[in-house]
């Protein structure tokens, strides 16, 4: 078993947000007013940032991003008080979200993974874990088999190094189509080493 550490590892999705906040209802086939807002988000990023600005000293991201936003999303989780670790995809862009928002605020996605769902085994190592005190993971790394498999090896990691974790539930519709397609191992009842918890994190559209 490791050393105790103090750090909370995120391993989850960064995301460039498309907010489009609309007060009158969508007008097909003709333009429709809207106060529009590109922003940082993600639920990996989000839940980091968050914990961060909950008083959480060192808070860590482990993340794929595409290289025509790593910097500027860099730049954003280091003003948050998170330290990236982002892993450039030269052959995906980042994953992008338009979120429509409308005067209930009442929200709509269109979701692009981009280089989200690419996060590999190969990015992940047991040592990620050093200094580490919990592991959060975002639910929406198991909706493809790549990023699936490294969840469940850092699941594996965490659960061997006596580190609590717990998993982000993704949106309704999404977990209900990657819990029937997909039912990864993590996420059913078991007895093993450390607690796996299923909880929600806010939005940037929120």
């Amino acid at each position: 078993m490791r050393p105790p550490g103090r750090a909370l590892l995120v391993v989850g999705d960064v995301v460039t947000d498309v907010v489009a906040r609309h007060r009158t209802p969508l007008a097909p086939a003709t333009d429709t007013a809207a106060e529009i807002r590109t922003l940082p988000g993600g639920a990996g990023a989000n839940a980091a940032c968050w914990a961060a600005r909950s008083g959480c000293e060192d808070v860590r991201l482990l993340g794929r991003v595409g290289t025509d936003a790593a910097d500027w999303h860099e730049r954003a989780l280091r003003r948050a008080g998170v330290h990236p670790l982002l892993v450039p995809d030269a052959e995906a862009p980042t994953a992008t979200v338009i979120a429509l928002v409308d005067a209930s605020a009442e929200r709509t996605f269109l979701t692009d993974s981009g280089a989200a769902l690419r996060l590999s085994p190969a990015d992940w190592t047991a040592g990620l874990l050093d200094g580490v005190a919990a592991l959060h993971l975002s639910g929406y790394l198991f909706f493809a088999p790549v990023s699936r498999e490294t969840a469940r090896r850092a699941l594996r990691d965490a659960r061997e190094a006596g580190a609590p974790n717990a998993t982000a539930a993704p949106s309704r519709a999404s977990a209900c189509a990657v819990w029937t397609s997909a039912r990864p191992p993590a996420w059913r009842p078991s007895a093993r080493k450390g607690p796996v918890r299923a909880i929600r994190t806010p939005s940037v559209a929120a």
